[in-house]
């Protein structure tokens, strides 16, 4: 299943087997029921219920939800198709900001939903779904950048200081050129507040 456009609000119910591809949504993306699927989607929320054993590549504004949910496995926005980036824009997404590992699992203390409810896909994991249209000359694009910006403590209209921007990779939270970690891994002392 492929939803190759942009879209206000999507409902993927009782899929088993399934390879889904959902395009920038500007609302919220509703899986439920759905078992054994890869998922390729981008929204602004997304949210799963009774679903288990899939593998979701995620662009997410807001942290996604997971509930009665188990062994999913969750990795970084993979997919890529003509003119995908002016969806994102209708859709009003900034592709710079990522939630898709800030899953917020509502089940997470019930010990009736199978172990693990979910985990991080390694990065090498990651396979790139590119899509093309033979009729035009436009080529796939990704317009989410393999470094994720989305910063657990900098919710709302908060950023760092002085327009500096900052990413998150393996390695710790880089402030410009500026690492706030040693080569350990224990954070350094510095006076920048954020």
């Amino acid at each position: 299943m492929q939803l190759l456009d942009f879209s206000g609000q999507v409902l993927a119910d009782r899929l088993t087997n399934c390879k889904i591809y959902i395009g920038p949504c500007s609302a919220d993306v509703f899986i439920r029921n759905c078992v054994n699927c890869t998922i390729t989607v981008a929204s602004k929320q997304l949210r799963f219920r009774d679903c288990h054993d899939c593998k979701v590549y995620i662009y997410c504004a807001t942290r996604p939800a997971l509930e009665s949910s188990w062994n999913m496995e969750f990795g970084m926005f993979n997919g890529a198709y003509p003119r995908q980036g002016s969806h994102f824009r209708r859709a009003a997404l900034d592709p710079e900001f990522s939630k898709w590992d800030q899953v917020h699992d509502f089940s997470r203390s019930d010990e009736n939903v199978p172990m693990p409810h979910w985990t991080k896909m390694a990065d090498d994991a990651c396979v790139t779904w590119e899509i093309s249209f033979p009729e035009s000359s436009c080529k796939p694009e990704n317009p989410v950048p393999r470094e994720n910006n989305a910063l657990w403590f900098m919710q709302g209209t908060c950023r760092p200081p002085g327009g500096i921007k900052t990413k998150t990779t393996q390695k710790g939270l880089t402030l410009g050129k500026q690492s706030m970690f040693t080569n350990s891994g224990v954070p350094k002392l510095s006076k920048t507040r954020l």
